[in-house]
């Protein structure tokens, strides 16, 4: 009896051990567009001469949507940037953000069944 008492305990301690272990785990950070979102691609801007930033792409495959923004190379002084999303072959962008930033504009969004967009 006393054998089954401790190993009942040894066992109570062991679970207790791995609930505290999987639930002090730190969760997973959100990126620039949110949590859920992974990375796609980035491209430099402009395409040639002096890098002046990128524009990324991210996607989040359980809400099937595309996220952009826009970073600027260096942060600082402020600048005009803009960024725009739309799904392919659309007249007008589904979001859009622009104005005098320091380091990025966005993130912008557009739901897309399709999968990841590309740049």
């Amino acid at each position: 009896m006393r054998y089954r008492k401790k190993l009942a305990a040894l066992a109570g301690m062991a679970l207790a051990g791995c609930w505290l272990a999987v639930n002090a785990a730190p969760a997973a950070a959100a990126g620039p567009c949110g949590r859920g979102y992974e990375w796609v691609d980035s491209h430099r801007i402009p395409d040639h001469g002096p890098k002046a930033g990128s524009i990324e792409v991210y996607y989040n495959p359980d809400m099937e949507r595309n996220c952009a923004i826009v970073q600027a190379q260096a942060s600082g002084e402020r600048q005009f940037m803009s960024v725009d999303i739309a799904l392919a072959g659309a007249k007008k962008s589904a979001d859009a953000d622009f104005g005098m930033r320091k380091h990025r504009a966005g993130p912008v969004y557009v739901s897309s069944g399709a999968g990841p967009a590309s740049i």
